[in-house]
């Protein structure tokens, strides 16, 4: 009887985590690309060639199974938003099931089986409700993020397995390693998997009874510990100096964050993060705050770091008779440290770091709350309004991510003193036609960082599309004077030059913007069309053919090479791609239509 009654809670709970997380995400799934998802997924050419899957590992080799997920996608469904946005929901989905069942076994023994049931419930809902974890699952590009944290709690789940188990010990232990190795090769945030299970074997050791020894728990994570730094050497997958310093992104080109400015504001970034676990309004995509310069400059430096000492505090306070509640504040400080700590990066605050330390916090809030009740059923009814109200935010929350300038919007209103969300809503309007607006943006974004390389490309490209040449040539100088190694710009001033048929400049241009990135697309069809309108058929053919191996489901490249190829008389090969953009979506002019017609 009581089993069966159980097995029931268990299926209600698995379908009750599932529906939910799909009820408040069922906005999402035309969400379209957004910020670094139009360079890295749908600008990347890598995603293109599911084949040339060591050109994968080579671009970011501790990231390559999420950028092999992502090629994945694409040769299924190509650019369309929803296969994308499925996954990243299925991953979400399973990061909840699989905390669902480690607070389940975690608990037994703790609480009643049906408390533990509902603790572990409740845990659960929070980490795939609470509104903060939109970005990560919202914005395609995150699940970096989202994947590495399913891999970590797949070795978690693994590593209870095997301390619990008697027989099958080495088959969990080998799944536990595989779901390790995959984590550091998704991202880097996975280098907190081997504390994560000293802590849990050092935590819940008696409790356990298992045969392991302590010195076999130490050795195998040594040896996990070793393999990170190895797999980082190996793959060249870090720059060892970007671990001491990085460039700002909101200052000159000159301009660095050193470990030690970075450390200190991240007592900053933890009032922000602490504030968003317990009150998730005014989310950002962007926040702006300045660089601490000491420990009590900005006053909210000094606030932030006496909040975590109070966290170490009552982990250690807590860890003699409430074991559960000490790892959980445990595994909320010690898994944010790899992003907030003294390894320097140019954005300061960013939600999508809280999306594995938020775990801590499920594991806390609902089992702290049913250990200092007497009146359990009070603390059900709490956490289900908690939970509502976390569902309504996470639900509006993702309104705001459905078109780029709504979310611009947003992240102008909240950061009106940053150059980047400027240069962005400026990007949403020039995407809509919207010429005068993202000229404002533009000169705002330049206004606030007058260093801001990309401002002043993407105003110049707009100027040139509206015919003030001079201005376009004015900001193209600036950029490539402000980074001379910049190939979009580069691209771009050639583009203007070949308008004003400044054709000697125009060439010099884009043979600097393919030496500085051999396999640029647009600037390769750039100067095939320039050597076409020169007449140097074969080298405009020769380029057109480049940028075709490179991205072969561009339809206006096919186009471009049968112009080339009628002007040189090949009119069954010119058909051919004429054909092939066609079926790609490029509109094909009248005449050339007609050459098809007489096929």
């Amino acid at each position: 009887m009581f089993p069966n009654k159980y097995r029931f809670c268990d299926v209600a709970s698995v379908f009750i985590i599932i529906f939910s997380t799909f009820l408040i995400y069922s906005n999402t799934f035309s969400v379209p690309f957004q910020f670094d998802d139009l360079a890295c997924i749908t600008g990347n050419w890598r995603i293109l060639h599911l084949e040339k899957i060591g050109e994968l590992f080579r671009y970011w080799s501790t990231r390559f199974i999420t950028y092999l997920t992502f090629a994945i996608d694409y040769k299924i469904h190509h650019f369309h938003v929803t296969g994308y946005h499925i996954i990243n929901l299925l991953i979400h989905i399973s990061c909840g099931l699989l905390i669902w069942h480690i607070v389940k076994k975690t608990l037994q023994g703790m609480f009643e089986n049906n408390t533990t049931s509902v603790v572990a419930l409740f845990s659960s809902l929070i980490f795939v409700m609470h509104p903060v974890q939109t970005q990560a699952v919202t914005y395609i590009y995150q699940r970096h993020t989202c994947l590495a944290t399913l891999f970590i709690l797949s070795g978690f789940l693994c590593w209870i397995k095997m301390l619990e188990c008697k027989r099958k010990r080495w088959f969990w232990l080998i799944m536990c390693s595989v779901s390790a190795i995959a984590g550091m090769f998704t991202k880097e945030i996975a280098i907190f998997f081997p504390f994560l299970i000293l802590m849990y074997f050092f935590w819940f050791r008696k409790k356990l009874n298992c045969v392991i020894k302590t010195w076999e728990v130490i050795f195998y994570s040594v040896f996990l510990f070793s393999i990170i730094p190895a797999i980082l050497l190996l793959t060249h997958g870090i720059n060892t100096s970007e671990l001491q310093s990085v460039s700002s992104m909101q200052g000159p080109p000159g301009e660095i964050i050193t470990r030690r400015d970075y450390f200190l504001t991240q007592g900053q970034a933890f009032l922000i993060y602490f504030k968003l676990l317990f009150l998730p309004l005014r989310q950002n995509l962007d926040y702006d705050i300045a660089v601490s310069k000491s420990i009590f400059s900005p006053p909210e430096t000094f606030a932030g770091f006496m909040l975590m000492s109070g966290i170490v505090f009552l982990c250690i306070l807590f860890f003699k008779k409430h074991r559960f509640l000490s790892f959980s504040l445990a595994f909320f400080i010690i898994s944010i440290l790899p992003q907030s700590s003294i390894v320097p990066k140019p954005d300061l605050v960013v939600e999508h770091r809280l999306y594995l330390p938020l775990i801590g916090f499920a594991f806390f809030l609902p089992s702290f709350l049913y250990y200092i009740s007497r009146k359990k059923e009070y603390v059900t009814i709490f956490l289900t309004v908690l939970l509502c109200f976390y569902g309504v935010l996470t639900y509006q929350r993702n309104n705001v991510w459905k078109d780029p300038l709504t979310l611009w919007n947003d992240t102008v209103s909240k950061s009106p003193n940053k150059a980047r969300p400027y240069l962005n809503r400026g990007l949403a309007y020039a995407a809509k036609g919207d010429i005068k607006n993202a000229l404002s943006d533009y000169t705002m974004a330049i206004k606030i960082n007058p260093w801001y390389i990309e401002a002043y490309n993407n105003r110049g490209i707009l100027f040139a599309s509206t015919k003030n040449y001079q201005g376009a040539l004015s900001d193209f100088n600036k950029a490539i004077e402000l980074k001379p190694d910049y190939a979009l710009t580069y691209n771009n001033r050639g583009v203007l030059y070949s308008s004003l048929h400044e054709w000697n400049a125009a060439f010099t241009d884009f043979d600097m913007a393919l030496k500085l990135k051999p396999v640029y697309v647009d600037a390769l069809k750039n100067r095939g069309i320039a050597f076409l309108v020169n007449k140097k058929i074969d080298m405009a053919i020769q380029d057109f053919s480049s940028a075709i191996e490179i991205y072969p489901e561009n339809g206006q490249l096919y186009f471009h090479r049968a112009v080339a190829l009628l002007t040189r008389g090949d009119k069954k090969s010119a058909t051919g791609d004429l054909k092939h953009a066609m079926k790609l979506g490029y509109p094909i002019p009248q005449e050339l239509a007609q050459i098809l017609n007489e096929q």
